[in-house]
């Protein structure tokens, strides 16, 4: 699900390397940067920049891209293999860079990639029992604010991860995060109506 807002916003976004495993404890103040908006131009898109570090990253596709525009190899031609591995109770390669979901990224070399698309600013993520990895929308939110469908349903702080696991309490375009679920079948819903300059 999507709903667009019509600015042009380009987030500048710090990815970490990483490791494959869900979080076994808790760290506070976290360091990657926030992302900047550079543009507050009226039009209907918005551009992430990411920057990558060589090796493992953990991001998301925080923009809608159409069918057939979405393939990792299109976004990310710099990722070995082209390949996003999500966990859904075990890592599994896509070729798809899909709304919603997070996940690892290998890369050989570092670089900056720019993911342009139409912005999200709503978005509802299907969650198993335990850990999953989730995306992010075109802007951020506050951890604070977000909802379950059922209520109650997640069990642990959102991770991030900067070299080690970062309570997070921020949901940012382009990253990824870790959280626990104590059901399966729920939804996760992010939501943000930030229209103000400088967010």
């Amino acid at each position: 699900m999507k709903a667009k807002k019509s600015l042009t916003r380009t987030f500048v976004l710090l990815i970490v390397t990483v490791a494959l495993v869900p979080p076994s404890h808790t760290q506070h103040n976290p360091s990657r940067p926030s992302p900047v908006t550079q543009s507050d131009a009226l039009l209907d898109s918005v551009t992430v920049v990411v920057q990558i570090r060589q090796g493992w990253n953990m991001i998301s596709n925080p923009v809608y891209r159409a069918p057939g525009t979405d393939s990792i190899c299109q976004i990310f031609p710099g990722a070995i293999p082209c390949c996003i591995y999500r966990w859904w109770g075990g890592y599994q390669c896509s070729y798809t860079f899909r709304n919603g979901e997070g996940g690892w990224f290998k890369f050989a070399s570092p670089g900056i990639y720019s993911i342009g698309g139409e912005p999200i600013s709503q978005d509802s993520i299907l969650v198993s029992a335990g850990w999953n990895i989730i995306g992010s929308i075109s802007y951020p939110v506050a951890v604070s604010t977000i909802i379950t469908i059922p209520d109650g349903i997640i069990s642990s702080p959102f991770f991030q991860y900067d070299g080690r696991y970062a309570i997070a309490d921020t949901i940012r375009p382009g990253w990824a995060y870790w959280v626990k679920a104590s059901s399966g079948g729920g939804k996760i819903i992010l939501s943000s109506t930030v229209r103000q300059k400088g967010v």
